[in-house]
């Protein structure tokens, strides 16, 4: 299985899951970092967006790096074991002065929600070590795909495991899995207030429900899938010239730049000119095959 994006000190691989695990897993990855001495340029910190999903982070080799909360000047928390990201309204970044050997599961958060048994509000924007949850399926799910040998081997192991799950997993529709809905295909431009008016939903309620399952508040929810668009939209088009027209679910120009902001840090024409001061090219390289 070739690589879907190869830099100079890792190889990465996103791979779609089985067809019937498509409405609940956007993606499998895996990272390989390379050896120092294949390495070219010095490593750069790199900045992951957040994109509506939750994700399984399988340390496959022991290695630690760091991780932290963007806007923090501290990179404090070293990343050794398996991990789980419930909800994340905000973006984070990694640094990994050793080679990593990675794999991990993007997932519609309903879906971990009901796999763990955890309400994700519970570490909200905080990874949650995977030794910590005690869940015995992924702790042997862990084992095997620290041991796997081959791309393809991983992929099987984790269609395996949730196909299998799968279907012991109750999926009980309520209100706050429809606003979920309306809000994905609508990429966050729906007002919950009106909405849960429109349904006659207690919107204490529903924001409780919503937070529960998710790990993040509606509004939340809705702040992260109307950035993710416009930034799809940049991906795309790669300019901000005349023709740009101002992304769905922004006031204008000036809200739009202060949303940039809050979650890459630098505004739209410095991340265009290439002059951010982190990477983002597994970041974009995950939403631009969204798009």
């Amino acid at each position: 299985m070739q690589p879907t994006l190869v830099t100079d000190e890792m190889s990465y691989w996103r791979v779609l899951p089985h067809v019937r695990l498509r409405k609940v897993i956007k993606c499998y990855w895996v990272v390989e970092g390379k050896t120092v001495k294949q390495v070219v340029h010095a490593h750069q910190d790199d900045l992951l967006l957040p994109d509506g999903l939750s994700e399984l982070v399988f340390n496959r080799s022991g290695v630690a790096f760091s991780r932290w909360s963007f806007g923090n000047s501290d990179p404090s928390q070293r990343m050794q074991h398996s991990y789980i990201i419930g909800g994340r309204s905000c973006s984070a970044c990694t640094r990994a002065p050793n080679p990593l050997r990675l794999a991990g599961v993007k997932m519609d958060s309903r879906f971990l929600r009901q796999l763990i048994n955890t309400p994700l509000h519970l570490f909200q924007d905080e990874p949650l070590l995977l030794q910590d949850l005690g869940n015995t399926s992924l702790l042997e799910l862990e084992d095997v795909v620290g041991t796997a040998t081959a791309i393809s081997s991983i992929v099987e192991l984790f269609d395996t495991f949730f196909l299998r799950t799968m279907r012991n997993v109750e999926f009980h529709v309520e209100a706050a899995d429809s606003l979920h809905d309306a809000l994905s295909r609508k990429a966050g431009d729906v007002s919950i207030v009106q909405w849960a008016r429109n349904h006659h939903v207690n919107v204490k309620t529903l924001e409780r429900k919503f937070h529960d399952m998710t790990g993040m508040l509606p509004k939340h929810y809705a702040r992260i899938l109307r950035f993710v668009r416009a930034y799809q939209t940049l991906l795309s088009n790669g300019t901000m010239d005349k023709s740009f027209r101002l992304p769905e679910g922004f006031y204008d120009q000036s809200h739009f730049v202060k949303e940039f902001r809050f979650f890459a840090g630098v505004s739209p024409s410095v991340w265009r000119s290439g002059s951010m001061p982190t990477g983002t090219i597994v970041n974009d390289h995950l939403l631009r095959e969204d798009g």
